[in-house]
């Protein structure tokens, strides 16, 4: 039987009420055992995201994942494909990995292939596009005071959204950094955050991002000024961006690089400092998650072929190939990991080469939940 945690379907029920849930027709749903029938010495278990129904196209993407309940059960952010545009969706998915469809968000997400999304413990989703979505209240756009446009990429689980605001006065243009605070379910006015640029925020309010080409971590003080510290970079690397925040804010993961040069991921503490993760081969590596025990997910360049792109996992000193790490049915390759959560699931996009070509968003979940 195909399940959501306990507490999602009561958000399908005023998802429905309010209009925000796609058509009800049946959908292919995930079986109980991984495709490829589950293979069960591999240490991660696969879920494949099915998106929303659109004929025979399933393409999805899965960005962002949950801290698990009590059951095991996480909420998945991502995006759909529906009448030719992407659009932001919530799974529900249980601990043994089932789950029916996706909760249609609505609003398309940004052009340009920029589908940011992020989510929290209680289901409050933002997105790139710049809007807002909370169980009870639906999509709201985030106030932007005049701007031109304005883009989420994170939200904690103190109701704290981060992200940027893009102004145009006609004659010149620029984009700040932001955070709105939610209120009641209402996100408040921007407080503007200047030329720091907020890529994730963790639970004890400590963001992560890129201040002129810099990593940096920052945060308010009590007197509601911008704090800013800089992570430095690599030997041999003159740029740095930090990407990835753990909820407790002890690690931080991004990349650094050189213009028109190679990347390469890092993770940085105040104990250890920037440490380089390596590559797989190619010239690119970037860090996009990172939780509480300092492992972090990401892809990396392999050097050329089908496979020239790999999610990796990096833990203990060592980045690992995530398809090396779980069933993936023959068919499938896991191409970027997106987000990992402090119980080890990992969320990313995978790429799906037979019958046809089509990419699909999935869940890892560490074999014996």
């Amino acid at each position: 039987m195909v399940r959501k945690p306990k507490h999602f379907g009561r958000w399908i029920a005023i998802g429905v009420a309010i209009g925000l849930v796609c058509s009800s027709q049946a959908l292919a749903k995930k079986p109980d055992k991984p495709p490829g029938g589950g293979n069960e010495a591999a240490p991660y278990v696969l879920v494949d995201l099915l998106g929303l129904p659109e004929g025979s196209s399933l393409q999805s993407d899965a960005q962002a994942v949950s801290q698990s309940d009590e059951a095991g059960g996480v909420f998945v952010a991502g995006n759909s494909r529906t009448a030719g545009e992407f659009h932001p969706v919530l799974w529900g998915v249980d601990g043994d990995g089932s789950f029916t469809e996706p909760l249609d968000l609505g609003a398309p997400t940004h052009p340009n292939d920029y589908r940011e999304v992020s989510v929290n413990d209680a289901g409050v989703v933002v997105t790139g596009g710049g809007h807002v979505f909370v169980p009870g209240l639906g999509m709201q756009e985030l106030p932007r005071l005049g701007g031109v446009s304005a883009g989420a990429r994170a939200v904690n689980n103190l109701g704290l959204i981060v992200g940027g605001i893009t102004f145009d006065d006609g004659t010149t243009r620029g984009t700040f950094g932001a955070m709105w605070v939610l209120a009641d379910g209402v996100p408040g006015d921007p407080i503007i955050l200047g030329g720091f640029w907020p890529y994730d925020i963790s639970d004890t309010g400590v963001m992560a991002g890129n201040d002129m080409g810099l990593a940096a971590i920052a945060w308010l003080d009590a007197q509601g000024n911008l704090q800013v510290d800089y992570l430095g970079v690599l030997p041999g690397y003159d740029r740095a961006e930090a990407e990835a925040i753990s909820t407790n804010g002890g690690w931080v993961a991004g990349h650094c690089r050189i213009i028109d040069g190679p990347w390469e991921a890092f993770v940085w503490s105040e104990t250890t400092g920037m440490i380089g993760l390596g590559r797989f081969g190619g010239s690119i590596s970037v860090a996009w998650g990172v939780n509480n025990a300092g492992q972090a997910v990401g892809y990396s360049d392999t050097g050329g072929g089908r496979s020239s792109q790999a999610a990796f996992l990096w833990q203990d000193g060592m980045m690992l190939d995530l398809n090396s790490l779980a069933d993936t049915g023959g068919k499938n390759h896991l191409q970027l990991a997106k987000d990992i959560n402090n119980a080890g699931h990992i969320v990313g996009l995978m790429c799906i080469w037979r019958p046809v070509s089509e990419s699909h968003g999935f869940l890892l979940i560490p074999n014996g939940e």
